[in-house]
């Protein structure tokens, strides 16, 4: 059958890829809306995978439209929803932590399917671990000054070292 759009680019090629792409604008967030953002997102797909909007909005009770809207940079991810992720982040984390002992029970160590001088290099090469001191819990900040500056630390932990997400703000 052939086409009558011309105007509509042929499906498989990288113009029809870009054209499904999700559109990003966050040039209406400020800096502290975009670092929630990116941490939603960052979250999101590390916890979910690359299809991870619906079943984030699952988890925090809310809309996938509304997760998207934030992808997007169409609205702010909301400060309460910040406050929310965190356990839900957290107990997402332990999850990907059993999924992954479970895995690793079943199969043989990686070293198994090495050659034999791979192992050796990577038992050499390998540094010694010290297991992490369990955190001591903060109290909740109560006003909003005291969130934002929670927030901002937190982002700032967050994003030590890694680029920022989205589009060069201009």
């Amino acid at each position: 059958m052939p086409r009558t759009r011309p105007d509509i680019p042929p499906p498989g090629t990288d113009e029809a890829k870009a054209r499904r792409a999700a559109k990003v604008d966050l040039s209406g967030l400020d800096d502290l809306q975009r670092q929630i953002r990116d941490v939603v997102v960052r979250t999101g797909e590390s916890a979910f995978g690359s299809r991870w909007q619906s079943d984030l909005a699952q988890a925090l009770g809310r809309a996938p439209q509304q997760v998207a809207s934030w992808v997007s940079g169409k609205k702010p991810v909301p400060t309460a929803v910040f406050f929310e992720l965190g356990p839900i982040a957290h107990d997402l984390a332990d999850e990907l932590e059993r999924r992954a002992a479970a895995i690793r029970t079943a199969w043989p160590p990686r070293s198994a399917f090495a050659p034999p001088a791979e192992v050796e290099a990577a038992a050499a090469a390998a540094p010694a671990r010290e297991p992490e001191a369990p955190a001591t819990p903060e109290p909740p900040p109560r006003t909003l000054a005291e969130q934002e500056a929670y927030i901002a630390r937190i982002l700032a932990e967050l994003c030590e070292d890694e680029e920022p997400a989205g589009p060069p703000r201009g």
